[in-house]
């Protein structure tokens, strides 16, 4: 008898005890079957009394034991869900089930497809590879043979003989069978693939273990090639473009899918990604992905920490055992500062090992960077050997990627987008392959309705060709009829005629419907064409390409009536680099000394030159005074056309009025007392040097040599060498009293010592060698500049020191301003840099052409300057009297921002805090005026909310504040007045108040819609007959003033609505929040004839306030992602995007003249950005000349 025969004989026994007997006996010594059939028996006996069972006494299904939480382990995919007693026993895991099924069946079906003639290529490497382990001939999988191999598994290809198919077999490398992390991350993988479940991701079959107990997951066998070959066989790069974006474009969306369920892959290049014979793309090796522990970028904002959904995959790399929410600490966590992927891919978070620190962002760089490799052949990074494709990862080095970028002949929205995904800083980046993968579908969309726009004006231009033949013809025929109806009748010849004029007239209309079409159409395009060149000056601008600007804006200067902000913000930023006094000399500037004004002089600054000459030129009128040739046989050979050192170096006492540089060689000090002296050659070794500085009472010059720092003292003549074991100097500075010497060496290293030598001291390292270095007027810091990009400035009270991050390239000078509030760099990016005592960027100076080799400030009367030299061979004097207003230091994040009516007062209100200051523009100074929760102004009124009151200050801050007295003692959040006077508030519970002048303080009015939660914003219509308001519940409303009666705009948003305005002259309405959106809406005279125009959806986080532009032409927002964005309104596009906080931009206003606009954020700054006005530019001398030149050259 077989079991199933024995466990039927067994029911037929009714006794328990009888039962057992015959089973004792019918199953022998066979104890495992005795087990078997036992347990069958109970399951019956179980099943049998289900419907007897009341429904109150059942036990849950997955929850046998009321202790643990079995659903929640299933959903998380991190504990068995039933215990052993419960499961059902299926076998072993790679089990022949047809071996089993052919005792059942007298012939096993076998069914077999013909293999498709596409595929031709078979994916095995070798066909007896180590790896494999024997065959079990209880196996349903046969091992063909290895495809491929990494560092953790084998790839082979085997085959399901149950079922037919061929699969792709990932076992465990035999090496790593005895390893548990290993093992660990190898399941985990299994894990992650098998959760992820897209179409552009293998599915994982199944997971089992060999005999050899090694484990492996099969998973399908993706046949076809990888996308790095199909690159390579194209022979340009821009061969079948089209076909590779579309590729792109699922991978994207395969990549938003994984980031969707907070996983991220960190090895994403065209070798992982396989492409099929019959277009299927799929996403492969997922060995180094990372499940996010929450939801990586999605979880910034605190609003949004509630929202966190099930569909998070879950991992021991994401979660505990006992905690499916936290962190666990497991043996297959990343390290922090381990470093893995392909460096030619991967962002520099990744590449410095800052693995704790990568979220769906570090993805979006590798996309970038396949994208790239799309457009240009190459991948960003690109070098003779790994080391230096590392190297160039680590410090993010993309400036000749950029440029193939720019030349590929890609379309500007491909090259673009690339360019913001492999953006340095990870927030500067789309948020997720979501954001990408839309960017990339919204492109494919505008080219295909280009194609068809094409397609459609072929055909109508040959549809009017025939109506013009049929026309003809009709004509042909119709005048035959008439010459033969003038025989007949005069009658019928007049009715002709008539007939004849109507078609005359259709005729006409039908070409001015054209006309009026074709105009419509020139003039979108001419629309389109100044956003996208707007789009491009901004980004020359931002390169330091000054001339690039000025083309693009002159393309543009009789587009007046599309001119707004941004023209004239770039317009006032080339303006400044145009106006600066600015001369040319011969040779290339390398270094500079500032000789001070004096009574009988003009400052002037000694200019140390490329071509070995030393130059002394007057500030004021950047003439040539003197110019000294060093002694040397060099002469000889700069004469003839020989080639120059790289440097000469200068330094100048004001103590002894003494002057200092080098010989052609950069072997010997010479001396001369300024302005007649002889020159007085130093005796030394004639060793190489590099740098020198002067001691305050011009007592001693340090000297930097390679191997050691020198003193020379200059009443003794006599030279003594600083000690330390250090070598490869480059640098060196002294304090303002002379007690200490810095040096910097190649290494990176900036070290200090007392004047004697004693007490060295090593401050910390820059990545590459230090180039410049500065004390600051008190002593107590010192600033460096390095070639790794990076100045730095340090506290040598507390050996702390400050990262300065923005130039591009490598720093070649610093300097401090005289009362050391300002620190300036000058970099081989071609830009000079501003930065305050914080460490904050304050200003850039783009307008040389190539290096800038020093900085240096001059204090002239009341005003500062900032003196830059190039390589270009050009010196530059620039006026910092605007720079000071660029930067307001609040020092707590600021939440709101006004600028009162007289233009030159800002009022600020802190968003913890509440405290409200005023600034003078014109001073800049601040005084603290109150403490609130919401402010606004009017032409006459500063008010500011409070808890059930509001305070009334008048503009002019003569007296003290009226104190309103509110029905509702709640908080008041917003505020706003109407041109007309009036005043409205919102509060914390939802609810409105409108007061019909704020000089009545009684004659208030409720809105009888009110919110659901805080009310956020407010704002008043032209006339005053409309409010509009906006709140952390999601919604605009719109009310009547005069009776409170109300209505919803469009639907309620996922998320907070935080801003709302109406435009200027009253034409618009737009509001926006947290679900990244600004909704447009034309206004009417009746608020229930209000129009939903459209929506300004490219925000890549939530939207904090938002502003008009006087014309009306676009709309100014202010961004979570630290930026400001300025919005095209009938076309619905961005034209810039203005970058300079450090954090969330919450604070936003505009000058009534459109020509300043100001923010406040979270970093504790207000930012002025300085547009000029029409007026301006039509009167700048220059901008008429610029104009005259390039009408010469067309």
């Amino acid at each position: 008898m077989d079991e199933q025969d024995l466990f039927l004989q067994a029911l037929e026994k009714t006794s328990g005890d009888e039962r057992a007997a015959w089973l004792q006996q019918a199953c022998g010594s066979d104890a495992m079957l005795h087990e078997r059939i036992e347990r069958l028996l109970r399951q019956h006996d179980e099943a049998s009394g289900f419907l007897e069972t009341p429904v109150l006494g059942l036990d849950p299904t997955l929850l046998p034991d009321a202790s643990g939480d079995r659903a929640a382990s299933l959903d998380a995919g991190l504990a068995t869900a039933f215990s052993v007693n419960d499961a059902v026993l299926m076998g072993d895991a790679n089990h022949s089930v047809l071996k089993m099924l052919g005792n059942t069946l007298d012939e096993v079906p076998r069914v077999s497809l013909r293999e498709s003639e596409a595929v031709v290529e078979d994916p095995i490497a070798r066909t007896k590879s180590p790896e494999m382990p024997d065959r079990d001939s209880g196996s349903r999988y046969r091992l063909d043979g290895e495809i491929a191999r990494g560092g953790m598994g084998a790839i082979l290809k085997g085959r399901d003989t149950d079922l037919g198919r061929d699969l792709a077999i990932k076992v465990l490398l035999d090496s790593h069978k005895h390893k548990p992390e290993v093992i660990q991350r190898f399941v985990e993988e299994a894990q992650i693939g098998g959760q992820l479940q897209h179409p552009g991701i293998a599915p994982v079959y199944e997971l089992g273990q060999f005999a050899d107990e090694r484990p492996f997951f099969a998973m399908k066998l993706v046949k076809g090639q990888t996308l790095a070959k199909l690159l390579a066989k194209r022979v340009a790069a821009d061969d079948e473009r089209g076909k590779f974006i579309g590729i792109f474009e699922q991978i994207c969306q395969t990549v938003a899918y994984a980031h969707s369920r907070g996983v991220i892959h960190r090895d994403l290049k065209p070798a992982n990604i396989m492409v099929g014979a019959f277009g299927e793309v799929q996403v492969m090796d997922w060995g180094l992905a990372k499940v996010l522990a929450s939801g990586g970028v999605a979880d910034e904002k605190e609003s949004r920490d509630k929202q966190q959904g099930q569909s998070i995959i879950q991992t021991k790399r994401s979660a505990g055992r006992d905690n499916p929410g936290s962190f666990a600490s497991t043996g297959s966590d990343t390290a922090m500062g381990s470093v893995m992927g392909t460096p030619a891919y991967m962002p520099p978070e990744q590449a410095l090992g800052e693995i704790d620190n990568m979220d769906e962002r570090a993805d979006v760089f590798a996309l970038g960077a396949i994208l790239c490799e799309i457009l240009t052949g190459s991948p960003p990074y690109v070098g003779d050997d790994g080391n230096q494709v590392y190297r160039l990862a680590s410090r993010g080095k993309l400036d000749e990627c950029f440029i193939r970028l720019d030349v590929s002949a890609s379309d500007t929205e491909l090259i673009e987008l690339a360019k913001r995904c492999l953006e340095l800083e990870p927030a500067d980046r789309p948020r997720d392959a979501g954001v990408l993968a839309g960017g990339i579908t919204d492109y494919l969309e505008s080219v295909e309705t280009k194609l068809r726009e094409s397609e459609l004006e072929r055909v109508a231009d040959s549809t009017r060709q025939e109506e013009e033949r049929k026309r003809r013809r009709v004509t042909l025929a119709f005048a035959t009829s008439v010459l033969l109806m003038l025989s007949l009748a005069v009658g019928g010849w007049l009715d002709s005629e008539r007939r004849e004029a109507r078609r005359q007239a259709l005729i006409a209309h039908e070409n001015a419907e054209h006309a009026r079409a074709m105009e419509q159409i020139a003039e979108q395009r001419r629309r389109l064409l100044y956003n996208s060149d707007i789009g491009a000056a901004h980004l020359a601008w931002r390169d330091g390409h000054v001339g690039r600007v000025l083309e693009l804006l002159t393309s543009h200067a009789n587009d007046e009536d599309l001119h707004s902000f941004e023209w004239y913000y770039l317009w006032n930023l080339c303006n400044r680099s145009q106006t600066a006094h600015s001369k040319w000399f011969p040779g290339r500037p390398r270094r500079t000394a500032l000789i001070p004004r004096a009574e009988s002089r003009n400052a002037m600054i000694v200019l140390g030159c490329g071509d070995g000459f030393v130059r002394v030129v007057d500030l004021k009128t950047l003439e040539e005074i003197k110019v000294f040739r060093g002694p040397g046989s060099y002469w000889e050979t700069l004469e003839s056309g020989g080639p120059g050192w790289e440097h000469v170096s200068v330094a100048f006492s004001t103590a002894t009025n003494v002057l200092a540089y080098a010989n052609r060689d950069q072997t010997q000090v010479v001396l001369q007392e300024w302005p007649d002296g002889n020159p007085r050659p130093l005796q030394g070794d004639n060793a190489h040097f590099l740098d020198m500085a002067f001691s305050p009472d011009g007592s001693e010059l340090a000297v930097v040599y390679e191997d050691e720092v020198r003193m020379y003292h200059v009443s003794t003549e006599s030279w003594r060498t600083l000690s330390g074991p250090i070598d490869g100097f480059t640098s060196v500075a002294i304090s303002p009293n002379g007690q200490r010497v810095a040096a910097g060496n190649e290494d990176g290293l900036v070290a200090i010592w007392n004047i004697d030598g004693s007490d060295r001291i090593e401050l910390g390292r820059h990545d590459e060698a230090v180039i410049s270095l500065a004390f600051s007027p008190n002593g107590r810091r010192l600033a460096s500049g390095s070639r790794d990009d990076i100045a730095r400035v340090w506290n040598l009270q507390d050996g702390t020191s400050q990262r300065l991050v923005g130039h591009r390239d490598e720093i070649r000078s610093v300097a401090f301003s005289p009362d050391g509030r300002i620190l300036a760099t000058g970099s081989r990016d071609n830009t000079a840099r501003l930065w305050d005592a914080q460490g904050m960027p304050i200003d850039v100076f783009k307008g040389h052409s190539h290096n800038v080799e020093s900085v240096e400030f001059l204090a002239d009367g009341d005003s500062l300057k900032l003196i830059t030299a190039s390589s270009d061979r050009t010196i530059k004097v620039w006026d910092l009297a605007s720079t000071a207003q660029n930067l307001l230091r609040v020092g707590a994040p600021v939440q709101d921002v006004l600028i009162l009516p007289d233009g030159g007062t800002v009022v600020s209100r802190e968003r913890h805090s509440g405290i409200v200051k005023r600034w003078d523009l014109s001073a800049s100074g601040s005084e603290t005026i109150s403490r609130g929760s919401s402010v606004a102004a009017n032409d006459e009124i500063v008010a500011i909310g409070k808890a059930g009151s509001i305070e009334l200050w008048p503009s002019a801050w003569e007296k003290n504040p009226d104190v309103v007295r509110t029905a509702n003692g709640g908080q008041i959040t917003a505020l706003t007045f109407s041109k007309h006077g009036q005043l409205a508030a919102g509060y914390e519970d939802g609810s409105i108040l409108v007061w019909d002048s704020w000089r009545d303080k009684t004659a208030t009015r409720i809105m009888g819609l009110k919110h659901s939660s805080v009310v956020t914003a407010l704002s008043f219509s032209r006339d005053g007959k409309a409010l509009a308001s906006t709140g952390w519940d999601g919604v605009c409303l719109l009310h009547r003033t005069d009776d409170g009666m109300g209505r919803q705009l469009g639907n309620k948003a996922n998320d907070g609505t935080m801003t709302v305005s109406f435009s200027p002259k009253g034409s618009f309405l737009a509001f926006g929040g947290f679900d990244n959106k600004v909704q447009l809406w034309r206004c009417a005279s009746d608020i229930r004839r209000f129009v939903h125009i459209g929506e300004l959806s490219g925000h890549s986080d939530g939207i904090n306030k938002l502003v008009f532009s006087p014309e009306e032409r676009t709309i100014i927002t202010a961004c979570d992602n630290n930026t400001l964005r300025v919005w095209d309104i009938r076309e619905r596009q961005e034209r810039i995007s203005l970058v300079g906080h450090t954090s969330s931009v919450e604070g936003l206003a505009m000058r009534e003249s459109g020509d300043l606009l100001i923010s406040g954020s979270r970093d504790g700054t207000i930012r002025l950005w300085q547009a000029a006005t029409n007026g301006r530019v039509r009167s700048s001398g220059w901008w008429q000349d610029h104009l005259k030149h390039e009408e010469v050259k067309r």
